[in-house]
């Protein structure tokens, strides 16, 4: 009985070691996959966030061009809004120039046109309507 119970107990025993080697072995296995999804999982999340500080240094420099943009485009309007100014004040004074000029002409007619009435109302009746002088005869008297 003994007997038998040794050989029993020898045979549970290795079937013991062999299962618990079956089982370090699955651990071991289990382990090493783990380890490995947990590397890649590692990896995985450094890309992630390498594309996250790459998109947002990105997003950065585009708001900053946007800004920029913006920065030039309301110097630009700024700057077109003085040529606008400077233009309606040069059509002003192109305008008060002409319209001077005009004057001017019509003043220096006017001096003209009083200058030869003032000749002829001066001659009284020696100046034709033409501004020409009429060189009266005198008529000699007769005896």
């Amino acid at each position: 009985y003994v007997n038998k119970t040794g050989i029993e107990f020898s045979s549970m025993k290795q079937s013991a070691d062999e299962a618990e080697a079956r089982f370090t072995a699955s651990i071991n296995a289990e382990t090493e996959r783990l380890s490995e999804s947990r590397q890649q999982s590692d990896a995985q999340q450094k890309r992630i966030a390498s594309l996250e500080a790459e998109h947002a240094k990105k997003e950065k420099e585009n708001w900053d061009k946007v800004n920029g943009y913006k920065a030039e485009i309301q110097s630009l309007k700024s700057e077109l809004e003085a040529s606008k100014q400077t233009i309606e004040k040069l059509e002003g004074s192109i305008a008060e120039n002409y319209n001077y000029k005009i004057l001017s002409e019509q003043n220096e007619m006017l001096k003209a046109c009083l200058l030869y009435t003032s000749d002829a109302a001066d001659e009284e009746d020696s100046v034709d309507l033409g501004g020409r002088r009429i060189i009266k005869k005198k008529k000699k008297k007769k005896k």
